[in-house]
């Protein structure tokens, strides 16, 4: 989304930029998209959720009233309850506080996939839909959060690294690290990343 509309209330993170990157590509590619709805086959909504709400924050008031709109101005959502619809939700979470009667049938794309089987972790991550957790695995898409590998060079270390790997034509045998994380592993909390962080930490330590 273009920086000078941003109004700075949550700002953006480029580590959350694939939604921009998608709505970016998604504009310019008339080989996929078109603006004759009797043609379409799904409906992209570009609700902006992380630009407006920002992280970690309740996006229900958001989609509730863009879906609002969507369905009062348009027939097109109400001939499936939003069955070929989809829009993103991208951030820490995004989806799992979202009830299952916010955004009916639409499909989802995010970055966070906890589904039901850990029961605890959807209760600290206060999920609304306790059947599917954070996403519903037959509807909704699980996408990477980062698609710009130039952004994501520029962060500290990996800047650091990536010019190492660079000067010594693809190689780095100095190299130290096998693995980190961007953020905590959560130790002393189970339920921080559902457990995934603290068991790849005590593999690789």
């Amino acid at each position: 989304f273009p920086a000078e509309f941003d109004d700075m209330a949550f700002g953006r993170d480029m580590i959350y930029k694939a939604y921009e990157i998608f709505l970016t590509r998604f504009l310019k590619d008339t080989e996929v998209r078109t603006e004759n709805p009797h043609e379409a086959n799904l409906f992209y909504i570009p609700m902006l959720t992380y630009f407006y709400v920002g992280n970690v924050r309740d996006y229900q008031p958001h989609v509730r009233a863009v879906l609002h709109h969507i369905q009062t101005a348009y027939p097109w959502w109400n001939r499936t309850g939003g069955a070929d619809h989809f829009f993103w939700l991208a951030g820490d979470r995004a989806p799992c506080q979202m009830h299952p009667s916010v955004a009916g049938s639409a499909i989802r794309v995010v970055h966070f996939g906890m589904t039901e089987h850990n029961k605890d972790w959807l209760i600290f991550a206060r999920a609304a839909d306790r059947e599917n957790g954070c996403v519903a695995a037959a509807r909704d898409v699980i996408a990477p959060p980062v698609v710009d590998i130039d952004a994501v060079i520029k962060h500290g270390m990996v800047e650091k690294a990536w010019a190492s790997i660079l000067a010594n034509n693809g190689t780095q045998p100095d190299r130290k690290l096998l693995f980190f994380f961007v953020g905590g592993t959560g130790y002393g909390d189970p339920m921080y990343s559902g457990g995934v962080r603290q068991a790849l930490a005590k593999l690789w330590t």
